[in-house]
């Protein structure tokens, strides 16, 4: 409850990941997504997001980690810890190039496209 209102409260829009929690719950660690409550944590957020007035977007999964804000696809294998793209030239940990991406593709879902690539500082 308190990390999802932290999000609330800071965020005025806020995008995940559409995950298939019980698809992951039967891949490889099943213990480590049901103890986590992934699907329970996006539910609050959500409800706490709405009564706050602001926007939650969850966005389509697949391609999040292998894409580059700037639209080029950079495939990578989960050893790959850093993204580099050879067509903006950013370089960044993979994590932080794929959350620029759930930002980018949900804006795109509510129809606010930024002109260029999202840049996190």
């Amino acid at each position: 409850h308190k990390l999802a209102r932290e999000l609330v409260d800071n965020h005025g829009l806020i995008c995940a990941e559409k995950l298939n929690v019980k698809g992951l719950a039967r891949g490889l660690h099943p213990k480590q997504f049901h103890d986590a409550g992934w699907a329970e944590f996006l539910d609050k957020l959500a409800y706490k997001a709405e009564e706050a007035g602001r926007r939650f977007v969850q966005v389509d999964p697949r391609g999040t980690s292998q894409g580059c804000p700037c639209g080029n696809p950079v495939p990578k294998d989960l050893t790959q810890r850093w993204h580099h793209c050879n067509k903006c030239g950013l370089s960044v940990p993979r994590d932080q190039a794929s959350a620029m991406e759930i930002l980018r593709l949900g804006l795109s879902l509510l129809g606010e496209v930024p002109r260029e690539a999202v840049r996190f500082s």
